[in-house]
């Protein structure tokens, strides 16, 4: 959540940190700014997951990922700048539904009629290479609801076509 470390401990990671706290201190006097973090942004134009599925590639299958509809993350932004209440600093955009990369693959797979034999295969695979579960709690406390609440309906909506494509 907001609250742990910021994860500034890869290269990118500290740069990113960086330019946050740049654009906070830049900020006018007796303005406040917000911070949003989004995660893995999908939705139409943005596919590269489902290209990787219909594949057949998964890299690390394990790995714990987090992710939000692009649709989700624009709407966010626009409820915290105009929410009435008090904005907290920094909010994680992320949807409800933290998951490993293989379960997000084997549910699209199933959607795409391809076969899930490559992610399913691995079940003695080292541990996952990364653990993070995001936490949208603070965004959700401000009264903002998610339009794809999980990968599930965000993927569902993409592959019935619906939402406009932006590159």
């Amino acid at each position: 959540d907001e609250t742990s470390s910021d994860a500034a401990d890869t290269p990118t990671g500290r740069v990113l940190a960086e330019a946050e706290q740049n654009f906070l201190a830049g900020l006018p006097v007796g303005t406040r700014g917000i911070v949003v973090r989004p995660s893995g942004l999908y939705g139409p134009g943005r596919e590269w997951f489902i290209d990787q599925v219909r594949a057949g590639n998964l890299a690390d299958p394990d790995r714990m990922t987090n992710r939000i509809h692009r649709d989700d993350a624009a709407a966010a932004v626009v409820h915290l700048l105009t929410v009435s209440a008090e904005a907290d600093e920094l909010y994680l955009l992320t949807d409800d539904a933290p998951a490993p990369a293989r379960e997000v693959a084997t549910s699209l797979a199933r959607e795409l009629g391809v076969d899930t034999e490559p992610f399913t295969g691995h079940e003695g695979a080292a541990r996952p290479s990364a653990t993070r579960r995001l936490s949208n709690a603070r965004l959700r406390g401000t009264g903002f609801t998610l339009t794809y609440p999980t990968f599930r309906e965000g993927y569902a909506s993409i592959l019935a076509g619906e939402g406009e494509r932006h590159p």
